[in-house]
């Protein structure tokens, strides 16, 4: 029987998979970061020596320590314990796929702290005054720690990670299903040791340096600040980019800001730079954050967030968005997903269903898919690019801030509560206690549940009872109530995957 390397462990072991296992990004949901290859190093096709090389730097098969504790190698994606690579596996249609393990073996600071207690209660039980003295301390520390590393070389500690890889030879992208820049660290020189290849996110910026080149526009892309679209009008340092001096990584906050507008003024089809129309909708959470860190942030959920007035009014106080939950239709394929301003990342992103018959036809139309998300997106950005960097955007950004300043006015809704027989008990859409932003990486609903939809419906109900009451108290009136209402996309049109007309 052929056994794995270096598992031979006792104890307890956690094996966690993000999004790795039947290779990855070839089945259920996509969460990623895009990462560059240096123009010239990328390969042209994938070949046997390049699967050779992930063998080499499997989990276990290789001398290299990420940090103390920490150990990182290559798997071939099946499994967590999967180290059976093979050309006709991993590479598939122009892509290298598998992916990364990184083990922790670090014992609980709380469990140091309690044999520490314990050796110091056997330590001062003859002590007259009860108390151990310095040098008490210090043994009971030492025998400790010498404990602990007894037990973690059992590996009785051992936490496994494992995220998907996929490298594309057609784009140059590596897409790495791994959000936390601690992962990056530790992957990075992982690669560029295996490969010879340096890697390099995509960020907001980076991804608006490639787009004004190939728009010949980089000036304009090197005098941009970030700016405040609400209140008197100035120049800031986005709280969240003071660690990357020099970065446009805000272009990101102000693409969402510049869709939000968009979507809300004029309509919910773009057409994009390859005239193709694409229909987009936010959806499901939104998280806005104070870019000079006084306000603090907010979090919303709902069918379409960004129409709730109490985002609008956040929005218009003069915070940024920062994640939101998208659906976007194009070429008639329905995506939904999260996407994350200032890196672009994606998160459970859902793609159409596929009903190819064989296995390696499945694995190919996926990764198509997900070239076609990752352009569909770029093309998003790319429409955004085109009017940040022409030279009337002082007057769009006019308009958008008198749009802003509208939305900073916005009335508070307020909705009774369905289920309160006394009819008493209210609460605010917005006002859900939240200090971190939505995360949908683990959510498995989509927009098309039948219960989504079902609460979608009631709660939708109860806001419309409720708005009428305060309009016929006379209650209840907003600005724009006096002009002919904009016409809005229906959910049912994302519902059943079809555009709109």
């Amino acid at each position: 029987m052929k056994a794995f390397p270096q598992l031979h462990f006792s104890g307890c072991i956690s094996a966690v998979t993000e999004g790795g296992g039947t290779m990855g990004f070839l089945s259920g949901r996509m969460s990623f970061e895009r990462f560059t290859v240096k123009v010239g190093e990328a390969p042209v096709s994938f070949t046997d020596e390049h699967v050779e090389k992930l063998s080499n730097f499997g989990i276990g098969r290789w001398s290299g320590i990420a940090g103390e504790g920490v150990d990182i190698g290559f798997l071939a994606g099946d499994h967590i314990l999967d180290l059976e690579f093979k050309p006709e596996k991993n590479i598939i249609h122009d892509c290298l796929c598998f992916s990364v393990r990184i083990d922790t073996n670090k014992v609980p600071a709380d469990l140091v702290r309690a044999y520490t207690a314990i050796e110091l209660e056997v330590m001062t039980a003859d002590n007259p005054s009860g108390y151990p003295s310095r040098q008490q301390r210090r043994q009971a520390k030492e025998l400790a720690k010498e404990r602990c590393r007894s037990e973690a070389q059992s590996g009785q500690y051992r936490r496994m990670k494992e995220y998907p890889v996929l490298w594309d030879c057609q784009t140059g992208l590596l897409y790495l299903g791994a959000s936390s820049s601690s992962v990056h660290d530790i992957f990075r020189p992982l690669f560029r040791q295996a490969f010879g290849v340096d890697l390099s996110l995509l960020t907001a910026g980076g991804s608006a340096q490639l787009i004004a080149e190939r728009l010949e526009n980089t000036r304009s892309l090197d005098d941009l600040d970030a700016w405040t679209y609400a209140g008197p009008r100035k120049k800031i340092e986005v709280n969240w980019l003071q660690d990357f001096s020099g970065s446009n990584d805000f272009l990101g906050n102000e693409f969402f800001l510049w869709l939000w507008w968009t979507l809300d003024q004029e309509g919910d089809v773009i057409t994009l730079s390859d005239e193709t129309e694409l229909s987009c909708m936010i959806a499901r959470s939104l998280a806005l954050e104070c870019p000079i860190g006084e306000t603090g942030k907010d979090t919303f959920s709902s069918d379409m967030p960004s129409r709730l007035p109490e985002a609008k009014k956040a929005l218009g106080l003069g915070k940024f968005p920062r994640k939101a939950g998208l659906a976007l239709v194009r070429h008639d394929e329905r995506y939904e997903l999260t996407l994350k301003a200032e890196t672009l990342g994606v998160s459970s992103a859902l793609p159409p269903r596929l009903e190819s018959e064989s296995i390696q036809a499945r694995y190919e139309d996926r990764i198509n898919q997900l070239r076609h998300l990752t352009e569909t997106l770029d093309l998003m950005y790319e429409a955004f690019l085109a009017e940040r960097l022409r030279a009337d955007w002082e007057e769009r950004s006019t308009t958008i801030r008198e749009w802003l300043a509208v939305g900073a006015d916005a009335p508070r809704m307020v909705i009774v509560d369905p289920d309160d027989s006394a009819g008493g008990s209210s609460r605010s859409v917005a006002n859900r206690p939240s200090s971190d932003m939505v995360d949908d990486d683990n959510t498995e609903d989509s927009l098309d549940s039948d219960a989504l939809e079902e609460a979608a419906q009631v709660e939708e109900a109860s806001q419309l009872e409720e708005i009428d009451e305060l309009e016929g108290a006379g209650e209840l009136k907003g600005p724009g109530d006096d002009e002919e209402a904009k016409p809005q996309m229906p959910v049912d049109s994302f519902v059943d995957g079809s555009s709109p007309s």
